[in-house]
């Protein structure tokens, strides 16, 4: 939440890949962040694909269905009873 916060006006993805780089993670922490971002940001696919060149037709459906179910959620949260 504090990293959110901080970040709070981020607004394009050139800028978070910025924040990520000068982060200076190790592989691993790398990796389990862009997880992470991946998994729980409305963007997280389109960053995928902004900073992993040549995807893989494996990788591009995954992350097809993380599209698919991030607009599922979404609708599900704008229906009226979720208001």
């Amino acid at each position: 939440l504090k990293a959110e916060l901080r970040h709070e006006g981020i607004t394009t993805i050139e800028e978070a890949n910025k924040i990520l780089e000068d982060a200076n993670h190790s592989g691993m922490s790398y990796s389990v962040t862009l997880s992470i971002i991946v998994s729980f940001s409305k963007r997280g696919p389109e960053f995928y694909r902004f900073v992993t060149k040549n995807l893989t037709p494996e990788q591009e459906g995954e992350l097809a269905k993380i599209e698919q179910e991030n607009e599922i959620f979404e609708q599900e949260l704008s229906a009226p009873e979720n208001q």
